[in-house]
């Protein structure tokens, strides 16, 4: 594995998890907000609404891997080892 291949996988990884992260925090309202106008009250399930979250974190991560795989194929090497080296090293993106 060269380099930029790690550097591209790196970077690809970390757009996953931002899209599992924004997908899993939309999802209960944007579920909440959709079954009470269509269902009204006694549509409302908490168990869908967890289910709703797991199922919009896969399409999250999903379609973070290939929007970032679609914007990082044509970037130069030198480009995206310096874009992993700022992720890796920023502490506010601390878990």
């Amino acid at each position: 594995m060269s380099v930029t291949q790690g550097d591209m996988e790196f970077v690809i990884r970390h757009s996953m998890t931002k899209g599992y992260q924004a997908f899993s925090i939309l999802a209960p309202p944007v579920y909440t907000v959709i079954t009470l106008a269509r269902r009204g009250r006694g549509g409302f399930s908490i168990n869908r609404m967890l289910r709703a979250t797991w199922i919009s974190g896969g399409v999250g991560v999903g379609l973070g891997g290939a929007v970032a795989y679609m914007r990082l194929k044509s970037q130069p090497p030198e480009s995206l080892r310096d874009r992993r080296l700022r992720l890796m090293y920023n502490v506010r993106l601390a878990f």
